[in-house]
């Protein structure tokens, strides 16, 4: 082919491509069918159950301490006024309405989870929550701000997909901001749980609210072009930029940039498993089953000493006990003779949560026990009772 053929098809190969780049449809990514809504409820606090955290615990308090949450209404004159007042929570219309209120513990650590229903095998969501930075910016020392990941997990904590906010500012005034990242799921899915963190530490500020944790179906549509009168082909044809993350890590999928709608967050953050305490795997039987604190003990720093027995008749009831979400009594028998281990409480290990989980129920259910609890000047007995929708949990405090 002599260079004059070779110049008008590459010409005719050209218009091509610009007359089909034109007329074809375009996608666009439209996410409404909301799937999840969480907003914290009106009037009475939100049935939550949240016992089994190990960093966080609930506060009744518009005012809550550090470690401490609470689902509030609003809060206002706290500490001195370093907290700003905020009026109402973010929810649009309802009345009394809740929203979640953090001071964050001196470490970092995941302060909220719950079951995810409704969620379909090869599906693309948009996962989005709204928050609002509580604190002044405070003088005399180094302020710090509230850092949140969001993590779509699976039972056994492994992340599957999850996006961080990357630092939020302090306002002189409340303002809400939304943030919002989209992810796909696996052909097959099995229970799938959403896990919250912070991973900034205690200190000067990172104090935040949460309100209107929304999960939506998303699907790409096709629309066609804008018709012009006078199209001008000489100029060239830019595609709007994505908003992607960096490269997340190795074990999971891409997922989208967080955007706030009001203001964007100062970096972009690729969500990777840090070397802290981002994702604390909590076992399934605790994720599954309610935790409610049967008792509270409050002592002095010492070594404790946990003894176990049946309580009553030797049905063949087995346990397994957990401590501080960790296993440390695998499918032991109830017996006449007792199952003891110890605890060290002190300074460094301030705060002890022993559950007790049924492995079965005997032949009289449900499965009970007698737990006695021996700190340094005291005995304390705790009858227990579990069963295969509820377990029985033990708190122990540094007084």
């Amino acid at each position: 082919m002599n260079s004059r053929l070779k110049f008008i098809s590459s010409f005719i190969a050209s218009l091509a491509g610009i007359f089909g780049s034109l007329e074809s449809p375009a996608q666009t990514m439209v996410c409404k069918d909301t799937v999840f809504y969480i907003n914290f409820g009106a009037g009475n606090s939100p049935d939550i159950n949240l016992s089994f955290l190990h960093d966080y615990r609930v506060d009744g308090g518009s005012c809550p301490n550090d470690g401490f949450y609470s689902f509030v209404s609003s809060t206002a004159d706290c500490f001195g006024g370093n907290w700003l007042t905020v009026p109402e929570d973010h929810t649009p219309g309802d009345v009394n309405g809740k929203m979640m209120l953090v001071n964050s513990s001196e470490q970092p650590g995941q302060f909220f989870i719950t079951k995810v229903n409704g969620l379909r095998g090869s599906t693309t969501y948009e996962l989005s929550a709204w928050l609002v930075n509580v604190c002044r910016r405070t003088e005399g020392c180094k302020t710090l701000f509230p850092d949140i990941g969001f993590t779509i997990a699976n039972a056994a904590g492994t992340p599957l997909a999850g996006f961080y906010t990357g630092e939020m500012p302090t306002e002189q005034t409340p303002a809400w901001r939304r943030y919002s990242s989209t992810f796909t799921t696996a052909p097959v899915i099995g229970n799938v749980f959403l896990q919250l963190n912070n991973r900034s530490p205690g200190g000067c500020g990172n104090d935040f609210a949460l309100d209107d944790i929304v999960i939506k179906k998303c699907e790409t549509i096709r629309t066609e072009p804008a018709k012009e009168e006078h199209k001008q082909y000489n100029k060239p044809v830019i595609k709007p930029r994505p908003f992607v993350s960096q490269p997340p890590g190795k074990d999971l999928p891409p997922i989208t940039r967080p955007v706030p709608e009001k203001i964007s967050p100062t970096t972009t953050r690729p969500f990777i498993k840090d070397s802290g305490r981002m994702i604390r795997p909590l076992p399934r039987v605790l994720l599954t089953r309610d935790n409610p604190v049967v008792k509270q003990i409050f002592t002095d720093s010492a070594e404790i000493r946990i003894d176990v027995y049946d309580n009553g008749v030797i049905d063949g009831d087995t346990v397994s006990i957990y401590h501080n979400n960790d296993l440390v009594i695998a499918n032991a028998a109830l017996l006449a003779t007792p199952i003891t281990f110890t605890i060290k409480v002190d300074r460094q290990h301030p705060h002890h949560e022993l559950v007790m989980v049924a492995n079965n129920l005997g032949s009289i259910p449900p499965n009970t026990s007698m737990m006695i609890v021996t700190t340094k000047d005291k005995r304390y007995e705790v009858f227990i009772s579990s069963d295969d929708k509820r377990n029985a949990k033990v708190v122990i405090d540094l007084k």
